[in-house]
């Protein structure tokens, strides 16, 4: 009697696995021609029913990776970013490894979460000896630490690219002119100390936001407080002695805003910095791609 349940048994196990394992491969040639005809959403679906039928870790994390793309290619790269966090790096060859970190660390990269992105680059360049399977992730590595505002770190990382590529003396010769005149420290933006620019607004309302490079909204502020202490002044003197009024409403509007000004500060400085760090990173991204379309 044993016999026969273990052979019902064996042959459950054999079906539902070669059933399986059709349906997967069958899943990641209809994913794949749906991907192919641009329609990522469909194909995202028949990657991650792919993904789930898998007998091993590599095929799953094939099909995460072509998810992951699906996502890329729709714009969403958030969502992208958590199905390469789905992917688990054991039993995994180190090319797969490679290419699974890069995905992730580009995903989190154009999801504007550069400290994850640095992780992924890391790792990879830590525990994969190989530089042949490393090297295509510097240029991305450069692209994040310039986020990060390490942009020195940023310019080993680019110049070390040059290095492994396979142009010719020559053109590695200029191509290291062009980083080393985009890298240099008296180009880098100099940011607003958000701290400084509070001490000064409360030394004197309007000079923060003059120091963050708003000139009109530093004399406005400067203007409005100005008023107010005068109005409270005002109602002091003869003959208007009005020194309860004079306490609290001249009082509540010089409060308002002094404190407002403040306050607005933050977001100012914070506008500025934004500002100074799009534009000089920004100019580097642009350079970066252009040297690797020229290598």
């Amino acid at each position: 009697m044993k016999k026969i349940y273990f052979k019902i048994f064996s042959t459950c196990c054999f079906l539902f696995f070669s059933c399986a394992l059709s349906l997967g491969e069958g899943g990641r040639e209809a994913a794949d021609s749906l991907f192919l005809a641009g329609n990522y959403y469909p194909a995202a679906v028949e990657y991650e029913r792919a993904a789930f039928l898998s007998l091993n870790n590599s095929t799953r994390t094939f099909a995460l990776l072509k998810k992951s793309e699906c996502f890329l290619q729709m714009g969403n790269y958030a969502d992208a970013e958590k199905i390469t966090g789905r992917i688990i790096y054991t039993d995994l060859s180190d090319t797969l490894i490679a290419k699974a970190r890069y995905q992730n660390a580009l995903c989190a990269y154009l999801s504007g979460n550069f400290a994850n992105a640095e992780n992924h680059l890391l790792q990879m360049n830590s525990f994969i000896k190989d530089s042949s399977l490393t090297k295509n992730s510097l240029p991305l590595y450069a692209l994040v630490l310039n986020e990060l505002q390490r942009w020195p770190e940023a310019k080993e990382k680019i110049l070390q690219s040059i290095n492994l590529s396979e142009i010719n003396s020559a053109e590695k010769d200029s191509l290291r002119k062009k980083i080393n005149e985009l890298y240099v420290s008296k180009n880098y933006p100099h940011l607003k100390n958000l701290l400084k620019a509070q001490k000064m607004s409360a030394f004197l309302p309007g000079l923060g936001q003059l120091y963050a490079g708003y000139f009109w909204e530093g004399a406005a502020s400067a203007f409005l407080n100005t008023a107010s202490l005068g109005l409270m002044i005002y109602l002091v003197y003869p003959p208007m002695q009005l020194y309860f009024t004079s306490a609290t409403v001249g009082t509540a509007v010089f409060s308002k805003f002094y404190l407002g000004g403040s306050n607005r500060l933050e977001y100012l400085v914070g506008k500025k910095n934004y500002k100074l760090l799009r534009g000089y990173n920004n100019d580097l991204k642009n350079a970066i791609v252009k040297i690797e379309n020229e290598k």
